[in-house]
């Protein structure tokens, strides 16, 4: 039911619809808070991710539920990066 109403929201998004946008950051931000949360064990950094996560979804206006997971991953990789860059200093 939920990737059904997914891709139903998904389509308003396309549309531009903002509250369609909102209705869809409520229903997965919270899981996909934990999912990135699991990976780089702190809340601020899993946080800003998952912000960009839909910023660029936003952006891109996908028609994807399975994107936010692939941003997720590429947002973790590139910040894990950054940590381990930071900690060479």
């Amino acid at each position: 039911m939920t990737e059904d109403k997914t891709y139903f929201i998904a389509d308003r998004i396309k549309s531009g619809d903002a509250t369609a946008f909102r209705g869809l950051f409520r229903m997965h931000y919270p899981s996909l808070l934990a999912f990135v949360d699991g990976f780089v064990k702190d809340k601020e950094v899993a946080e800003d991710i998952v912000q960009n996560v839909f910023m660029k979804v936003w952006m891109l206006q996908s028609h994807s539920a399975a994107i936010f997971f692939y941003y997720a991953k590429e947002r973790f990789a590139i910040g894990s990066e950054k940590r381990l860059l930071s900690r060479d200093l």
